[in-house]
Parts: C-alpha cells; sequence; structure tokens
C-alpha cells in the first residue's frame, strides 16, 4: 500500500522526533505549520537527541523519528538524506575585521565559542585546522546554538557555525556572515527510522512530510 491511501486529515496520533536543535531550528516550524494545515489531529513530541544514547537505544526508547548526522547507522536502521550545509563565520557587525577578509592566520587568533555537549573539546574545525598546522584559540563552550547571536552580538567573539542555521537564528541579530578561510566537505543532515516502522503508512506520510518541508533548502 502506499502513502496515497493513508488520510492524514483524519488521522489521531503522536510522534516522538529526537533532534538536535541544529535540525529543530530548520526543520521543526516548517514542519508544524505544514502538519497544521494538512493534519490537525497529529501530536509532535520533539525530543533533545543524545548522540551518546545511539540512535538504535533511542528507537528503543520510543523514538519514532531522528534527525541528525552520521555515518554510523547500524543494521536494522533505515536512512534518507534530507540537505547538505557547510560553515561560515558569524560575527558581531561591530567586530573590527566584520568588514575584512579573514585568512587562516586571521581566524585562529580569534577569540572562538564553539557549541559542544561535550565541553571544549576538538570539533571537526579543529581537526581540520590541525592538518594545517594550526590552532585557533576556543574560550568558550556552550551547550545549544540558540546561544549564539546574542553572544557574538555582544562580545568580540566569533562562532563557526552551519550556514543554513545562520539565517533561521541570527536574520533579526546586529550579526554578519563571513566565509571561513579553510576548505571543509559538506555534511548531510538526515532522517533515522527503524525497520519496524519502515512499511507503516503514517510513519511514511510523517518522513515524506519532513523531506518535502527541507526539499527547499
Amino acid at each position: 500500500m502506499g502513502c496515497e491511501e493513508f488520510d492524514p486529515a483524519r488521522f489521531k496520533g503522536e510522534f516522538k522526533i529526537a533532534a538536535l536543535d541544529y535540525e529543530m531550528f530548520v526543520v521543526i516550524p516548517k514542519l508544524m505549520a505544514r502538519l497544521r494545515e494538512t493534519a490537525p489531529g497529529v501530536r509532535i513530541q520533539v525530543m533533545q537527541y543524545d548522540p551518546h544514547i545511539g540512535l538504535l537505544s533511542s528507537f528503543n526508547n520510543g523514538i519514532d523519528l531522528i534527525l541528525y548526522s552520521t555515518d554510523d547507522a547500524p543494521e536494522g536502521i533505515f536512512k534518507q538524506k534530507l540537505f547538505s550545509d557547510n560553515y561560515a563565520i558569524v560575527m558581531s557587525n561591530t567586530h573590527p575585521l566584520a568588514k575584512k577578509e579573514i585568512n587562516i592566520k586571521a581566524y585562529c587568533m580569534l577569540k572562538h565559542a564553539i557549541v559542544s555537549g561535550d565541553g571544549i573539546k576538538p570539533t571537526d574545525i579543529d581537526k581540520a585546522l590541525k592538518q594545517l598546522k594550526c590552532k585557533r584559540d576556543v574560550v568558550l563552550s556552550v551547550p545549544h546554538f540558540a546561544l549564539a547571536p546574542k553572544i557574538v552580538a555582544n562580545s568580540d567573539f566569533v562562532m563557526t557555525m552551519p550556514s543554513k542555521l545562520i539565517k533561521y537564528i541570527g536574520e533579526t541579530e546586529n550579526i554578519c556572515l563571513k566565509k571561513l578561510p579553510l576548505t571543509m566537505v559538506d555534511f548531510f543532515i538526515e532522517q533515522f527510522w527503524h525497520e519496524l516502522n519502515h512499511y507503516d503508512l503514517a510513519h511514511r506520510w510523517l518522513r515524506q512530510q519532513v523531506k518535502e518541508v527541507v526539499d527547499g533548502l
């Protein structure tokens, strides 16, 4: 049976979606706007995804869908690419380098804040810099991207963030976007689900809605 046999307008039920705040910012508002029009009986519970628990354990604990980025998907877990992204620098419009080109040397000398659930530890950016025998000055770690605009708008800190996220959480703030002076491979945000829900019509419909709301990103 196909998704065309599922009637979202008459469906009443709840889905649990786990994600990090990046995926929440980019996906959830558009998804909910769409569902309110097409499936008013659907309830969505969004939960913070814990990478330390992992995909399989999360599904075993009742999660229906996970929005995340990883190459490590165990057997029995399906995934679909949603969109790709890369990185950019954000800083205050009043930062001394706001209107200047930033090279690697200048980038490393800046005061950096990072988003990390593990504290001040090397990120993919730091690992790429290490290969170039460079190191940036990371002096602040915060757990959520939502703090980013306020941090950079009121200080000389800079943050390196996913480009698509910046327009969602920083477009009304006193910040500017700068090109990262470092070549990074695009990363992909994907949706993951357990094989037990692979053919379920309601779950297939939900995954289709998620995919369609991000197709324009």
